[in-house]
Parts: structure tokens; sequence; C-alpha cells
């Protein structure tokens, strides 16, 4: 695993480079990411640079890494509705751009289709959590349905007015799809995101931490600003 450490707005800007020259090598590109905040801010920076250098995203495929359960699913606060206005400016199609629904083994097989994850962008929860994969989630697990635990339904709890109005279960991409990955970008931004990079980077790979199970693959890079590597 490669650590970079430096300021916020570096952070974003190396990472959001690396997703532009993904797709400048592969227009088609299929790229996983979720859309809380650190993850937006990179994807807001990509489409930035993107208009900038002339470079148009109508042709990458962006697979949502994760997904709420119905009614939330379906409306604007959804991962893939967060995604589509993120993105929309860059010129992605809403056609390229998918999110997991019940039929769990379905998205599997469109991501099989499409070749395969090019790159994922990943975040930490507070939890070190990675997408929906709380504690106790095991290696071996592909896209599966999750209970929410009460700190990731705080941490959304914000789009939604208030923790009893988060959704209690979501859809998510798990480890085996994750780690199968060309590549994966890690992008930890904040103080109160210390204990999850450390415990990513020296937790033990068991699911005790979700996080250190990415320890395992090869190409993983972590962008992490001075507060959230503070104690590494």
């Amino acid at each position: 695993m490669k650590t970079i450490v430096a300021g916020k707005e570096e952070c974003i800007r190396r990472a959001a480079g690396e997703l532009l020259e993904l797709v400048k090598a592969k227009s088609d590109a299929a790229l996983v990411s979720s859309a809380e905040r650190d993850e937006l801010w990179v994807l807001e920076a990509f489409v930035q640079e993107a208009k900038a250098q002339g470079v148009c995203l109508d042709r990458l495929r962006v697979f949502a890494a994760c997904e709420f359960e119905a009614p939330a699913r379906d409306n604007k606060l959804s991962v893939r509705a967060r995604l589509l206005a993120c993105l929309t400016a860059g010129g992605i199609r809403e056609e390229n751009l998918f999110a997991p629904g019940a039929d769990c083994e379905a998205y599997d097989r469109l991501i099989e289709d499409a070749g395969g994850i090019d790159l994922a962008l990943l975040g930490l929860g507070l939890n070190a959590r990675v997408a929906f994969n709380e504690p106790a989630t095991p290696y071996d697990s592909h896209t599966h349905t999750q209970k929410l635990t009460r700190p990731t339904r705080e941490t959304l709890s914000a789009l939604f007015g208030g923790v009893d109005k988060t959704p209690e279960r979501g859809v998510t991409l798990g480890f085996q799809n994750l780690c199968a990955a060309r590549r994966i970008l890690v992008i930890a931004l904040g103080e109160e995101k210390n204990k999850a990079v450390y415990r990513m980077l020296y937790g033990r790979n068991d699911s005790i931490y979700p996080a250190a199970f990415l320890q395992l693959p090869l190409q993983v890079t972590l962008y992490a600003d001075e507060e959230a590597a503070r104690g590494i």
C-alpha cells in the first residue's frame, strides 16, 4: 500500500488527477465510487479538471459502491442520484451510471460484463467501514444487503434530517468485488478520520476493522491529509 500525506486540497487534486489519467488512457473505464463527502470532493475536482482539459466523460461507466434500500434508493438522496448530480457536468451519460439493487448477483454480473473494476475510489467511515461494509463483514463477501450501524446512520443523518429518518439498510459491494479492482484509491480527510486511517494501516486484516482488508491488494493508494494521518 502506498500512503500519501499532504494538505487537503493537494490530496483531492492528486486523487482527481489519477481519475483523469485513467479516463485519458481508457475512455470507457469502469469506475466504482460511493457518494459521501470525501469521494464527492474528489469527483467534483475530477469533473472540473476534465472540463478544463476538454476531456469528455460520456463513455465512462460508474458503478456505485453502495446504495440504500427502497424507498431511499429511489429519490434524490440515493447514492446513484448524488453521483449523477456530481458527474453530469462532465458529460457522463445517465445510462452509464449503475447502482446495486435487490438482485445482488445481477450487480456482480454487470461489473463482470464491464470487464471488471478499473479503479475504485473509496472513503473511510468513522468505524473503518468501506462503502457499507460494516464491522463483521467477511473478506469473502460479494455484493450483499447490509444492516447499517448506528455510527454510519449518524454520519449520514444530515442528508435525511435526523438519524431516525436515515435508512436502516443498504446494499454494498463486498470485499471480493472491491479487492479485485485493478487500482484502489482511498481518500481520508479530516481529524475525525484519524482512527479509521490508523486501523486501516495497522489493524489486523480481519472483519473487526473492515478497511484493514485493503492491506491485501497490491495496487492501493491512500491519500490522507495531515489531520487524518495524525497518529500514524
